[in-house]
């Protein structure tokens, strides 16, 4: 079996999405509207002709959404990956298909042909809790602090740091590396406290006490939480600041 083509492969972003695309001219679409909304780095697996090559681009690594557009094998692959991984899956289909089926197959949402921007950010907006780790009041400080340009220019430096930190943890993490681990949650506490994010910050603190402590199994399970909800949140602040 050919194993598929993706682009940033090896880019750990924390929060890119899969896209699972049989459509070359759908696939840089779609790629084109996740970048609009501050999804720098979505990892593309292409020219997948069946569900097992699907199954084989998701291996690659846990991704927290895969967007499914693989005409009519979409079903077949949202069972085979929903029965393999706990990522939230959108399918991208046409106005014929039974939405119904779409669900029993494991699809968390539906996105009708034509994408539009709007369409997508609402269905990745809908699978998490934006009050989470989003302060509306730290954010309309910050705004009130900075114009424009200079909001989207402290959102972006917090952005260029994710993919850094990111493959700082998964290096950190597989050479069993605690003392590189509690440097990564310790620089991540900071972009947290900037940005109000009060619960994420306190997580950082466990992560970075467990790691210092040689407490690997806390170590590891908070700080992978840290890095899956900074990644979404710095995502939300990329489109929150893109609207100001």
């Amino acid at each position: 079996m050919t194993r598929p083509s993706t682009a940033n492969e090896n880019a750990d972003t924390g929060f890119a999405p899969l896209l699972l695309s049989g459509d070359r001219l759908s696939c840089r679409l779609l790629a084109m509207l996740l970048g609009r909304l501050g999804y720098p780095s979505v990892s593309i697996a292409s020219e997948i002709d069946s569900a097992l090559e699907a199954l084989e681009a998701l291996a690659c690594r846990a991704y927290p959404c895969v967007l499914v557009d693989l005409g009519s094998a979409t079903v077949a692959a949202l069972r085979q990956i929903a029965a393999r991984s706990s990522a939230r899956l959108i399918a991208v289909v046409g106005a014929a298909d039974d939405e119904a089926v779409l669900h029993a197959a494991g699809a968390a949402a539906v996105l009708r042909r034509p994408v539009t921007l709007a369409s997508l950010a609402a269905v990745l907006d809908a699978g998490h809790d934006k009050a989470a780790d989003f302060d509306a009041e730290t954010w309309a400080d910050l705004r009130r602090l900075y114009s424009g340009t200079g909001l989207r220019e402290l959102v972006a430096a917090a952005a260029a740091e994710v993919p850094i930190q990111g493959q700082r943890h998964a290096a950190a993490v597989a050479a069993n590396d605690l003392r590189t681990l509690a440097s990564v949650v310790h620089t991540l506490r900071g972009t947290c406290l900037q940005f109000g994010a009060a619960d994420l910050a306190q997580l950082a603190s466990r992560a970075e006490q467990a790691a210092q402590s040689g407490d690997t199994a806390t170590a590891l399970s908070a700080s992978a939480e840290l890095i899956e909800r900074h990644g979404r949140l710095v995502a939300l602040l990329l489109r929150e600041a893109a609207d100001d």
